[in-house]
């Protein structure tokens, strides 16, 4: 992991958010690195999400089309990036759904 970021989406789709997580942190690689020289791999347990940012689905949702065309015109910035689907139980997911919870919970409070 380069970087831990946890930001609130507001009323939105489980999918919307895992796209705009894969956004932002697309946007801070290639700001932040030699995006050119770059090799990424993003993994998700979003088996939909990254079936469809690797092309084996069409994206039919209209709420997350302009997210996905976002994410392949960065993509196109970078040497190579890599999107592999992990499991739930994955110990960077749980982190990362930790992260999440802390937040909703501050926010909650």
């Amino acid at each position: 992991m380069v970087k831990a970021h946890a930001e609130y989406n507001g009323n939105s789709t489980n999918n919307y958010s895992e796209y705009k997580a894969v956004s932002l942190a697309l946007g801070w690689c290639a700001s932040n690195m030699d995006a050119a020289e770059c090799t990424v791999e993003l993994y998700s347990d979003s088996e939909l999400m990254i079936r469809q940012l690797n092309g084996a689905y069409k994206v039919k949702s209209q709420a997350l089309k302009p997210l996905n065309e976002q994410i392949n015109r960065i993509v196109g910035k970078f040497r190579l990036v890599k999107f592999g689907n992990v499991r739930r139980e994955n110990i960077y997911i749980k982190a990362v759904d930790r992260s999440l919870n802390v937040l909703l919970d501050e926010r909650d409070s």
